[in-house]
């Protein structure tokens, strides 16, 4: 075992903490999901490096990827690449914080991976030089995507094994003297319309509050995912992170990066299965009924009606006829777990309810009445087809970049009072970048440009 190895084991023995890596001043923070580019080139790193430079970027979050290295241990790929990298990042006076993320991380029966993985980060810092190891350890899990989350008591198990799980891997952190941090959504703190509760209530080491309360007591940075494109309003990005920012600064521990989109996605179609009572939707995700297996295959989208739960198969854009027939396998499938009537009148209730609820929750559009019929059984059920669409209000896809700067150093100005906050973080490097590439010559018809 070597001499680290022995301290790392002393220190958690007696209860002690190496220090961990300073957080760095104030400055903004980049997620970035794809570094293959820039682990493999080196122009890709210099131009890489430049344009965090030129946009006060001092903090970047970097997808990593682990692979089982013996029994339950983990091993990071591209283990000289990345030391060649934080080197040069080092150099440009970046902090480089290893990235991952999977919302079924979230599941207590996953927890052993992703301990794994920051072992895995700890054993690569432990045998590379001082200026090629990883400043931090984040992830990005968000609960909220699994089926769980669809029924509270399995949310508030399930956000008890996450807030477990990360106090877990803070506590490995710090003892390697590794910063450890994570995402949050801004509005777990917001009441939930059935329970009254908090959206994110849940007891934890018997104290319960909203868990990204929980966060920021025990970790030591947090960034809230605070997609808005205007700094001020209620609905605006200080508005949102404000409340937990003035939390942070009492608790005095969690440093807090405010996050905001650029990225968007083409509108994606989505087929809807209607009129599930929401009890027996229940019944099936909590187990008191079969058929969670089904309801995992399809990896469905959600929308509620309050009485009726209202369950969307996405479809691919430019879909194969095999697309579309594996669509209506998922959509028969469900049909025949629930035990939906075949098309009447009662059905056609069922599919203006859904078309109301897509309509209410505003990203939906287009919403139509169609039917899919079972391959099977051969009935007829009714369904509705929508696009699932970006919202303008969530991304700055669709701002100048003097619009998006105006507003975040609108937001920047109001978080300045605050001890706790750390900076804007901006979502993610592909689509960032993007904004300041020149636009593509237009070419005339006899070939010349202009």
């Amino acid at each position: 075992m070597s001499a680290l190895k022995r301290l790392l084991g002393l220190c958690v023995a007696l209860g002690l903490c190496l220090p961990a890596a300073a957080e760095p001043a104030r400055s903004r923070a980049l997620w970035v999901w794809a570094p293959t580019p820039l682990l493999a080139d080196a122009g890709e790193r210099q131009q890489f490096f430049e344009f965090c430079r030129e946009r006060g970027i001092g903090v970047v979050w970097m997808q990593i990827a682990t692979t089982p290295a013996g029994r339950r241990a983990r091993a990071l790929e591209r283990a000289a690449d990345w030391r060649a990298f934080l080197a040069e990042a080092h150099r440009a006076g970046l902090a480089v914080h290893a990235l991952d993320g999977d919302p079924r991380y979230a599941r207590r029966e996953q927890h052993a991976l992703v301990l794994g993985i920051v072992d895995a980060v700890i054993a690569f810092n432990a045998t590379a030089p001082a200026d090629q190891r990883f400043d931090g350890i984040h992830f990005d899990t968000e609960p909220y995507l699994l089926l769980d989350w669809q029924d509270p008591s399995r949310r508030e198990r399930l956000l008890e094994d996450f807030l477990d799980l990360n106090a877990r891997a803070q506590a490995k952190a710090r003892a390697a003297g590794i910063l450890y941090g994570i995402d949050i959504p801004f509005w777990w703190q917001a009441s939930d319309d059935e329970t009254r509760d908090a959206i994110g209530a849940v007891t934890f080491r018997n104290v319960r509050k909203p868990a990204s309360l929980h966060c920021l007591d025990l970790l030591d940075n947090v960034g809230i995912m605070d997609y808005r494109t205007v700094a001020a309003g209620g609905d605006g990005i200080v508005a949102h992170a404000e409340n937990l920012l003035t939390y942070a600064d009492r608790a005095g521990h969690a440093r807090v990066y405010v996050g905001v989109e650029t990225s968007t996605t083409d509108d994606a179609g989505y087929w809807f299965l209607t009129g599930i009572p929401r009890q027996a939707f229940r019944d099936v995700v909590t187990g008191r009924a079969r058929g969670v297996d089904v309801l995992k295959r399809g990896r469905l989208t959600v929308v509620t009606d309050g009485a009726s739960v209202h369950l969307g198969v996405r479809i691919v854009p430019h879909p194969t006829v095999r697309d579309l027939s594996d669509a209506v396998s998922v959509l028969a499938d469900l049909a025949r777990l629930f035990a939906l009537p075949a098309a009447d009148e009662a059905v056609t209730a069922r599919v203006d309810a859904a078309i109301r609820a897509l309509r209410r929750e505003g990203e939906w559009r287009d919403p139509r009445a169609d039917t899919f019929a079972d391959p099977v059984s051969h009935r007829v059920f009714g369904a509705v087809r929508a696009s699932r669409i970006m919202l303008p209000k969530l991304t700055f896809a669709g701002k100048t970049n003097e619009d998006m700067e105006q507003e975040l150093s609108a937001a920047e100005a109001n978080f300045a009072t605050h001890p706790s906050y750390a900076g804007i973080a901006v979502h993610h490097w592909a689509s960032y970048r993007s904004r300041f590439e020149p636009a593509p010559a237009l070419h005339r018809d006899d070939g010349s440009k202009r």
